[in-house]
């Protein structure tokens, strides 16, 4: 029996070269895996990485302006706005600093969705679905620890072990 400490990427690129010959470690080294995919996926903590996709035909809704968009979220200057279009927080159609400020170009949807998360006073807001698929990993991981091999129970060198509930 081996073992190795790593961080995920380099697990990630280890376990996808041992798959093809784990057995006893299989469900571990998938887990592992979709880990490591999750945090690959390019804004996949930004809430407008999944309001896209839950809304692919946002830019057919409601719309607003960059100015009632910085009044929904709450935001001092219109500067901000331009700033979380630019970082990847909000979505926009071709925004820029010389345009009208009157066009509506935002979607109402994310800014009324990113406002009520924020709603505590948060400064940093994580997705709903971001936190679930953390949450997902985390049971999957909890699961597996609370198992030995092949569903057996957990031994160590005292005799049986009972996970903490």
């Amino acid at each position: 029996m081996h073992k190795w400490t790593t961080t995920d990427k380099n697990a990630f690129i280890a376990i996808g070269k041992l798959v093809p010959f784990l057995s006893v470690k299989l469900r571990q080294a998938n887990t592992v895996m979709l880990l490591r995919r999750l945090k690959e996926t390019a804004n996949v903590r930004k809430l407008s990485y999944w309001y896209e996709k839950r809304n692919p035909q946002w830019s057919d809704g409601d719309l607003v302006t960059t100015m009632a968009a910085a009044e929904i979220l709450g935001y001092k200057s219109v500067s901000l706005v331009y700033q979380a279009v630019k970082n990847g927080t909000l979505l926009s159609l071709s925004i820029s600093r010389s345009g009208s400020r009157m066009v509506k170009r935002i979607p109402e949807g994310l800014c009324v969705e990113l406002a009520n998360l924020r709603g505590a006073g948060k400064r940093f807001v994580s997705p709903p679905e971001f936190v679930d698929a953390q949450h997902a990993i985390y049971e999957a991981v909890a699961g597996m620890n609370s198992l030995g091999v092949n569903g057996t129970c957990v031994t160590n060198r005292t005799g049986i072990f009972t996970p903490a509930g």
